[in-house]
């Protein structure tokens, strides 16, 4: 299964242990309090949450397979989260995963790895890059203009 060093599958869960629920509350309280500090000095801030390979990996077959076998429906569960808490704390938050998913199946591209890495696995490769970039551009101009 295409599982990635350093990435355990309980990100993908609601339903985690004491330790992984206080590593939660840690992540979301540090990035509240930086949305806090940031708007305390005047300056905007936001989120951009990013894909990690299984969730945009280009066979919805895998996919599944990989979901039923950690216990959950879907893989866009850590988006959601960090989602849910800038309404929470009142910033933006772009979640890239799901367009880059749905862009990964209709065009049977990947998006991490390629190079010295497999297909698949790793970093984001130049397609990856290209559609994050463009992304966050888009997303970015639309908020300083107030969209």
């Amino acid at each position: 299964m295409n599982r990635e060093f350093g990435l355990d599958a309980w990100i993908y869960r609601d339903s985690v242990n004491a330790e992984q629920a206080e590593a939660w509350r840690t992540t979301e309280a540090l990035v509240a309090m930086m949305a806090r500090e940031t708007a305390a000095r005047n300056a905007r801030f936001g989120v951009v949450s990013i894909s990690v390979p299984i969730q945009v990996y280009p066979d919805s077959m895998l996919r599944g397979r990989f979901a039923r076998e950690i216990g959950v429906t879907e893989l866009f569960g850590p988006g959601r989260r960090i989602v849910e808490l800038g309404r929470r704390e009142g910033f933006p938050v772009l979640d890239l995963a799901p367009g880059f998913q749905s862009y990964a199946d209709s065009h049977s591209a990947f998006l991490h790895g390629g190079g010295s890495m497999p297909l698949g696995v790793g970093h984001w490769n130049p397609t990856g890059h290209r559609m994050a970039g463009e992304a966050i551009a888009r997303w970015m101009g639309g908020w300083l203009r107030g969209e």
